[in-house]
């Protein structure tokens, strides 16, 4: 995990929207990885696999009306 803080010095929406997902895959920090996902459905036009991305780790976090209501988008 230590690794990605050090890739993710500056990179673009789309790297932090891979890295969340691929640290969600590897049980890491979901609060980090909701973050790095958010800077990319947050941003503009994100694609539909980020959206349903953000809504499973929502999900995984037990905030299942939230993860419901980004879904539903």
């Amino acid at each position: 995990m230590a690794s990605f803080d050090k890739t993710l010095i500056e990179p673009s929406d789309n790297e932090y929207c891979n890295a969340g997902v691929c640290m969600a895959n590897n049980d890491g920090d979901m609060d980090k990885v909701l973050s790095y996902i958010q800077k990319r459905t947050q941003g503009e036009k994100p694609g539909f696999w980020q959206v349903r991305q953000e809504a499973e780790v929502l999900a995984k976090m037990g905030k299942y009306k939230k993860a419901i209501e980004i879904a539903e988008k």
